[in-house]
């Protein structure tokens, strides 16, 4: 329909992002703060693994249908393929836990505690939360859209990027399964402290190893884990923290913070790597020990979600 308007590609986009809020993580962790409490941590982290089998099976998928028939009956494809697998999985299995039904209904049930979005944005925990969260996304996101071009600089070669990109998506489904068996464990910001420490090491090395396949594969490798990591933390932070009552609402408040790093971050880190990817990278390794001090000023769980 678009033969060349500006306009309409921008509002083409726009639309996209209305109509796609719906499978925002919000929706999905939503329902898992319903059903699960003491294995929240893997619930969420099996769930959000679908991102990753996405990541692994569309793009080849998009590229041998574009290749063969072009972008337009792909875009097709995709949105044909939406309704007729994933739709009918969501009208079928989507619902809310009945518990959790009849303990909204009951305000003053004990089971269900939870603050609201005006009283959460009163503590430090969610501003430090929103923040953590913003310069999360813009080094990663950052640097998984630049990926290719950072490692160009440094002096590998094109083939040698393909295969070492290729293990993201494998990693990202692990940091998530991993994560999410570690935070039901142990103290979950001291966890996030722990895997954002990896790929501050791995682009170190970038910095001063470049032309290393090891050291590429490691920065993928670690960047993986920390994607993988990144909107799970978000999830299990915001109901620990905040109770499921007002999940939703808060963890929306929280969300954008998110949104809005990963989407200053690719011009960011395109226009910075003009004159070479060294300083942003160096500041990337700045921001990420930041996150990691920000994470561990969390301070305790309120006392609703500690344990005996």
């Amino acid at each position: 329909m678009n033969n060349g308007s500006l306009v309409l590609w921008y509002a083409s986009f726009v639309l996209l992002a209305i109509l796609g809020a719906g499978s925002l993580p919000i929706i999905w962790t939503t329902i898992l703060n319903d059903y699960f409490v003491e294995h929240k941590g893997k619930a969420i982290g099996l769930t959000m693994t679908g991102t990753g089998l996405g990541a692994l099976v569309l793009p080849p998928s998009a590229s041998y249908l574009i290749a063969e028939f072009g972008w337009r009956t792909a875009y097709q494809a995709i949105g044909i393929g939406l309704v007729v697998i994933s739709l009918p999985f969501v009208i079928a299995l989507f619902k809310r836990s009945p518990n959790a039904v009849a303990k909204e209904a009951n305000v003053s049930d004990k089971g269900v505690w939870g603050v609201s979005r005006r009283e959460a944005m009163k503590s430090k925990q969610f501003w430090i939360l929103g923040f953590v969260l913003f310069l999360t996304a813009v080094v990663i996101v950052g640097l998984l859209s630049n990926f290719k071009p950072i490692l160009l600089s440094k002096g590998l070669q094109g083939g040698t990027i393909a295969w070492v990109a290729s293990v993201l998506g494998v990693t990202i489904i692990i940091g998530r399964l991993a994560v999410g068996a570690l935070v039901d464990r142990f103290w979950a910001p001291g966890v996030a402290s722990v895997i954002f420490l990896l790929p501050i090491i791995s682009i170190s090395l970038l910095v001063w190893m470049p032309g290393s396949v090891t050291v590429a594969v490691m920065v993928a490798l670690t960047l993986g884990l920390a994607a993988g990591a990144e909107l799970d933390l978000l999830a299990y932070l915001t109901g620990k923290y905040f109770g499921p009552r007002h999940y939703s609402s808060v963890f929306g408040g929280i969300f954008a913070f998110f949104a809005v790093g990963a989407g200053v971050a690719p011009p960011i880190y395109g226009k910075a790597g003009a004159g070479g990817y060294s300083t942003i990278l160096m500041i990337s390794i700045g921001m990420m020990v930041l996150c990691i001090l920000l994470f561990l000023a969390m301070g305790k769980y309120p006392k609703q979600e500690q344990r005996p």
